[in-house]
């Protein structure tokens, strides 16, 4: 009898190219609508993730998935499910452990971001359109095999660029005058995630502007300037840091002295800027002020809370229940959450899931490092192993002062910037049709 032989899918079966197509369109919406709505975005990419599984499936190319950070990831997931089973309320718990499936994005976009055509996308669009000039352009683009993480990355400058410039419109329309609001909050409704997603993409921007000699330094720049005035009318001082702290390390990265260029430059706004912009700036460092000595408060009570529930935490969302045992710490009855990931997250799933947590960005950064160093020192690549590596650090940062990591906007971006610096390139990536056969 003859060994059954495993059938291929060829690349011209008619559900790969619908499952190509779909995935190319995901991730052009995800990029298109991330400052804009959550909904559309998660929508995108859970769409996008069932197209890359229909795609590796139909190419039998499963072998070749890559997997950084699953252990990490694995393990925080893990110890998520045994605080919710050991919950003080499992049925509460369980609606916030939805948000940990989050992280496919991260495999998604590592995976599938090569292997996506939104030149070709773009091109067929206005093909359609009869764009005859529009559809040279981008055909004239695609020739160059140029990496799609390019142009999407592009094309997320550009979209967190009009963001910004809604923001800064937002703030000088403002009937009571520029400074006259807590913030702006541009095209989202909540003003702590519209400054976080600002603050990684400024991130990115510095980055390719430091590190890809051949990229537009026109259209950088002023998209920095954007998105820098954006965050500074937004009033976030964790944000403010988180890009300040980022920048540090991307100026220290490139050549020492430049470091010296954001102490110069907060020096100047402190000696010329409005009031209502020096005093929140200088408040940062001050405990009395109302917030700080609110997160202070929050800090004790989340410690209380941890030290009867140390091993796996109270579960998510828990503060809603034990909030009434804590008489001393009337603060909880207030906000029923922590101001700080590490803390949160200790509560929730106590010292094992913070462990647990704590492991995915040291894993992370140890991938990292050893991606920076598999590229060669002039290749413009770079800039996206330094733009990720800022953001995270800006992410961290900022999520000291505020519980960031259970945002769904910011955590769903988090992971597609995680996930840049490993999508590899077009040489390294198998095509379609390289992957239909293997």
């Amino acid at each position: 009898m003859t060994p059954k032989q495993t059938s291929v899918t060829p690349a011209s079966s008619p559900l790969l190219k619908a499952a190509n197509v779909l995935l190319t369109f995901c991730f052009i919406l995800f990029t298109l609508a991330y400052c804009f709505s959550i909904s559309i975005t998660q929508a995108a990419a859970y769409a996008g993730v069932a197209a890359w599984l229909v795609q590796t499936h139909l190419t039998r190319s499963w072998s070749k998935t890559k997997l950084i950070l699953i252990w990490p990831i694995g393990l925080f997931f893990l110890a998520g499910v045994v605080s919710v089973v050991t919950a003080v309320d499992p049925a509460l718990s369980f609606s916030g452990l939805k948000k940990l499936f989050k992280a496919i994005i991260f495999f998604w976009a590592m995976n599938a971001l090569a292997l996506t055509r939104p030149l070709e996308f773009f091109a067929n669009l206005a093909q359609r359109l009869k764009l005859s000039k529009l559809r040279n352009y981008f055909e004239a683009r695609s020739r160059k095999n140029e990496h799609p993480l390019n142009f999407l990355t592009n094309l997320m400058i550009a979209v967190g660029t009009v963001s910004a410039a809604y923001g800064i419109v937002q703030a000088f329309t403002d009937p009571q005058g520029l400074w006259s609001r807590l913030g702006v909050h541009g095209s989202l409704s909540n003003i702590m995630t519209y400054s976080v997603i600002l603050m990684m993409i400024a991130c990115l921007i510095l980055a390719r502007i430091l590190f890809d000699p051949r990229a537009s330094k026109t259209f950088l720049i002023g998209a920095l300037v954007f998105l820098s005035g954006a965050l500074t009318l937004t009033l976030i001082r964790q944000a403010w840091l988180g890009l300040f702290i980022a920048a540090v390390f991307l100026l220290f990265a490139r050549k020492k002295v430049l470091v010296l260029a954001p102490l110069v430059l907060v020096g100047l706004i402190l000696w010329m800027g409005p009031p209502a912009l020096t005093d929140r700036i200088k408040s940062i460092v001050d405990p009395q002020q109302a917030s700080n000595s609110e997160r202070i408060m929050l800090l004790k009570a989340g410690w209380d809370v941890f030290k009867d529930y140390p091993l796996t935490g109270c579960g998510f969302k828990c503060l809603f229940v034990v909030a009434d045992h804590y008489p001393e710490h009337p603060i909880l009855q207030a906000y029923k959450h922590l101001h700080n990931n590490v803390e949160q997250i200790a509560v929730d799933t106590g010292v094992i899931g913070l462990c647990a947590w704590i492991s995915i960005w040291v894993v992370y950064f140890v991938k990292l490092t050893r991606r920076s160093r598999e590229i060669p020192p002039d290749d413009n690549e770079r800039w996206v192993v330094f733009g990720s590596a800022a953001a995270v650090i800006a992410f961290l940062v900022a999520g000291m002062f505020e519980n960031n990591f259970y945002d769904s906007e910011t955590i769903i971006l988090m992971y597609f910037i995680m996930a840049l610096p490993f999508t590899g390139t077009p040489r390294s990536q198998p095509t379609t049709s390289e992957s239909s056969r293997s």
